[in-house]
């Protein structure tokens, strides 16, 4: 398990529900590709109320709110700015297509 999640972990609230296998490993996946791509933050997990793994991640003027869920779903919510461009609740294979869509229109809208 990535160190970033037992801290969350470590750190949750007392009486907080506690993130199950399912969604430890769904946050790992994430944190995964996200240190690939070179864009891991540090302090960018935090456990939920619901017992889940919230992850938050910025780039440039874009915000990415990602949580993994004891249901192993990613409910998401993507900013540009102020402006919410896209939202949902996948499952963790089906989520990464569209942090990848995001992050290659960052990219192209870079060059």
């Amino acid at each position: 398990m990535y160190p970033e999640i037992e801290v969350a972990i470590q750190q949750s609230f007392e009486g907080a529900p506690q993130p199950n296998d399912l969604a430890k490993v769904n946050a790992q996946k994430l944190i995964k590709y996200i240190t690939h791509k070179g864009l891991h933050e540090s302090n960018m997990v935090s456990t939920t109320w619901t017992g889940g793994l919230s992850m938050f991640l910025t780039l440039k003027e874009w915000q990415f709110h990602m949580q993994a869920n004891n249901e192993g779903r990613i409910v998401y919510i993507v900013f540009k700015g102020s402006n919410q461009l896209d939202c949902g609740s996948l499952h963790c294979d089906e989520y990464i297509p569209v942090l990848i869509y995001y992050l290659n229109t960052i990219k192209l809208s870079a060059a």
